[in-house]
């Protein structure tokens, strides 16, 4: 059985899911959280299959040491290499692809619309609904890594959501966990009519199942920060921008 002191590695290509970290914290207190982001490598969204699986595998032996669970809150690693992953490693291997599988699935006869990666789009088959209408976003997850607050990212998601104005979707699935920084401003331009869905808190629920009958024992839990380049930035946005405590 794995040991329930083990802390849980969260892995993204950048800032991104720090925001599901954050929630995890604030549900799972007493759990253990490790944070690494690939800064170095990112963007992953135009990246094969081949290239994704080795980047996953060694960003997961990056730290060389040992976790209880590994969580891909980066939907590019997660729809493209969660499953082969998953053959290789012995600890459970979750993340984001499942709740928006989920999602597409429970709303399969209503219309909807992916902001993605190419990777990711490409990785759920997207194209071959005739009510889903998937819209890379190559320039979102770069300029949100960068400036969540510039005024070029305001104009840069206008003119992406503006593709959907004739489409009269219901639902907006947010491919990226780098949009949840950005879910508001979303909102505010598609309009409170379409249901804008962020797969973070579907994940969450699917990691306090996963830990029901193996949670960690101790009193409180902490969050450490890693990154391949850039570990100020990443640390200073955790702790600036989303009021994570980060342990130095």
């Amino acid at each position: 059985m794995t040991d329930k002191s083990l802390p849980i590695l969260i892995l993204d290509s950048g800032i991104g899911g720090l925001f599901l970290t954050k929630h995890l914290h604030l549900a799972l207190p007493n759990e253990d959280l490790v944070y690494l982001a690939d800064t170095k490598n990112m963007p992953y969204g135009n990246r094969s299959k081949k290239e994704l699986f080795d980047l996953a595998c060694q960003n997961i032996e990056y730290l060389h040491r040992a976790f209880k669970c590994i969580f891909f809150a980066c939907t590019t690693l997660s729809t493209n290499t969660q499953d082969e992953i998953a053959k290789k490693y012995s600890i459970p291997i979750l993340g984001t692809h499942a709740p928006i599988q989920n999602y597409l699935e429970t709303f399969k006869n209503e219309k909807k619309a992916l902001i993605a990666t190419s990777a990711t789009i490409r990785a759920l088959d997207s194209k071959k609904s005739n009510l889903l209408f998937p819209i890379e976003t190559p320039l979102l997850a770069p300029l949100i890594e960068k400036d969540m607050h510039h005024p070029q990212l305001l104009d840069t998601l206008r003119t992406y959501l503006k593709l959907l104005q004739e489409k009269h979707i219901l639902h907006l699935i947010l491919g990226c966990t780098h949009y949840s920084l950005v879910y508001d401003q979303i909102q505010s331009i598609v309009g409170r009519e379409v249901n804008v869905f962020d797969p973070t808190l579907e994940c969450l629920e699917q990691l306090k199942k996963t830990f029901a009958s193996n949670l960690n024992p101790q009193k409180k839990g902490h969050i450490e920060i890693f990154a391949t380049k850039d570990l100020k930035r990443v640390t200073l946005f955790a702790q600036k921008e989303l009021n994570i405590d980060v342990t130095q």
